[in-house]
């Protein structure tokens, strides 16, 4: 599953060269970084201006996430690693390119979502929206939960969902 999650940021004709990468490194790692994607650049915080955005709030998001990545910050930058235990900023390389492009590319009328480190892309938006949306996973085992509790998760996620406040 890891293997499959992995591939689907790459046309399926790349598959049977990445496909056998990335299993040695999930059996190396236990996790599936795409080291081959690791920046050739200094990771660090540039000058704001030295980005190639359309805005500057992408500009500020690209440099808040440079910075996070900077070997003097991170934790373990190489596994995008940038706080305590193994909180991560993306779980590949191939997410934080795929955001650094949206970014790039991201007018004032747009917006990037992202689900749990993945980039779902640039929506259209107006310029007073926020220019990043970042939610992760609300998975609950509602099994363990007691009615109570699976009432209450039950109203956040439709707030969630269908804007409804609880």
């Amino acid at each position: 599953m890891a293997l499959q999650n992995s591939l689907r940021y790459f046309p399926s004709n790349l598959h049977k060269v990445l496909a056998p990468e990335f299993a040695k490194e999930l059996r190396a790692y236990g996790h599936i970084y795409m080291y081959r994607f690791f920046p050739q650049i200094e990771m660090r915080a540039y000058p704001i201006w030295e980005y190639p955005c359309k805005t500057m709030q992408a500009a500020a998001i690209m440099h808040m996430i440079m910075n996070n990545l900077d070997p003097a910050v991170a934790q373990f930058p190489q596994e995008l690693v940038t706080y305590g235990g193994n909180g991560q900023v993306f779980s590949n390389w191939a997410q934080f390119w795929l955001v650094m492009h949206y970014l790039s590319e991201m007018t004032e009328d747009q917006t990037l979502v992202m689900y749990s480190g993945h980039p779902m892309g640039l929506f259209p938006s107006h310029r007073h929206a926020p220019r990043l949306v970042i939610t992760n996973g609300m998975v609950t085992a509602l099994f363990i939960l007691s009615p109570f509790h699976c009432q209450q998760y039950s109203k956040l996620r439709h707030g969630l969902l269908f804007g409804t406040h609880l």
